[in-house]
């Protein structure tokens, strides 16, 4: 037979041949791709490096499987179960704790005869809407409660409320509100609605939405100069206004006060808006003298003494003696720098000037 058909015929033979080794697969203890170790009898435990009582390592080596040796543990009985503490009660003694009534009021307040009660975690128990209001500045829930006839007890009705006036608020908030002028607020608003504005979040809100619709005029800002804050008031130039008052000596003062002294250009700025007509200087004067809100002045006082444009008060005479001087002083370049203080003034001025000596200017 030549070499390749015996070779393949060997080939054919292995191939058809049984597995030699199928029957020793599934035994145990054999050795094979699928073998199952058999049980080994278990001998001595062996003792580990560490004392935990756990063995780890059986009489096959670490490919045996491996077991648990719990005999370290049975020598030492369990400690005894400690049995819960008794539940003691250490809350504090209050008297009268839980007195407080949360029933449902079923008839009208004993004192008024209001028909309307109410109470809120900071006040439990219910309480009435007329005796004891609720505080209305505190931020929390509340529940209301009105009986079912919403009627007062007969004989008796609700207290007539006291009207709240321009003059309550700003005796309670002060003169400005939210960089506004009291006054001005107040005047668009219903007045019906005075009483709401005792709460100044209310007045406040009320003032900044008049500002956004363009319905009143902020005050100048704090944070400018006195004279510029002024200026700003009455649609003037800062500078302008500094030169005109240092034409006289009443608005040097006026400026001076106005300059140095704390809430001067307050008190004027709210005599401004208050008298928008009157002359400034006059204005400017009473407001720092703290007579910007007393009684107006009579239009023809006791002596025949008339007021002009500035707000002076003089007799007619006194007003002429005046108006000479000022039509000579404002053309001549001397008297103009006398006035300052630099130098006298020329011969005529002098003259003039003494007539108006003794006027109330």
């Amino acid at each position: 037979m030549p070499p390749l058909e015996a070779f393949a015929a060997d080939l054919l033979a292995l191939l058809e041949a049984p597995d030699p080794c199928a029957s020793r697969d599934h035994g145990a203890g054999t050795a094979g791709p699928r073998a199952v170790p058999a049980v080994v009898p278990a001998g001595p435990a062996e003792i580990s490096s560490n004392n935990n009582g756990l063995q780890k390592s059986g009489p096959l080596g670490p490919l045996g499987p491996q077991k648990t040796d719990v005999a370290g543990f049975a020598d030492s009985a369990a400690p005894p179960a400690t049995p819960p503490a008794a539940a003691v009660d250490n809350r504090p003694a209050v008297d009268n704790f839980g007195a407080v009534d949360n029933s449902a009021p079923t008839g009208h307040c004993p004192v008024c005869g209001s028909p309307s009660f109410w109470r809120s975690p900071s006040s439990p128990g219910w309480r009435c809407a007329w005796c004891e209001p609720r505080d209305r500045s505190r931020a929390e829930a509340f529940e209301s409660l009105t009986l079912a006839s919403g009627q007062w007890r007969a004989g008796t009705e609700p207290p007539e409320p006291t009207p709240t006036t321009a003059a309550d608020l700003s005796a309670l908030h002060g003169p400005t509100v939210a960089g506004c002028l009291l006054a001005d607020v107040l005047e668009q608003a219903d007045p019906d609605d005075l009483a709401d504005f005792r709460d100044l979040a209310a007045l406040a809100g009320f003032a900044r939405a008049l500002l956004a619709d363009g319905r009143i005029r902020p005050l100048p800002p704090a944070g400018l100069q006195p004279l510029h804050r002024l200026a700003l008031e009455i649609g003037d130039d800062m500078m302008e206004l500094r030169r005109w008052l240092d034409l006289s000596a009443q608005g040097r003062r006026i400026r001076a006060r106005i300059e140095r002294e704390a809430g001067a250009c307050d008190r004027c700025l709210m005599a401004l808006r208050a008298d928008p007509a009157g002359g400034l200087h006059a204005v400017l004067a009473r407001a720092l003298d703290g007579a910007s809100h007393a009684e107006p002045v009579p239009a023809r006082p006791a002596g025949g003494r008339v007021q002009d444009c500035y707000g002076a008060w003089r007799t007619a005479d006194q007003h002429a003696a005046v108006a000479d001087y000022d039509r000579h002083h404002w053309h001549c370049d001397r008297c103009i720098r006398a006035g300052r203080g630099y130098g006298d003034r020329c011969a005529d001025g002098e003259r003039l000037h003494e007539r108006t000596r003794g006027t109330d200017r």
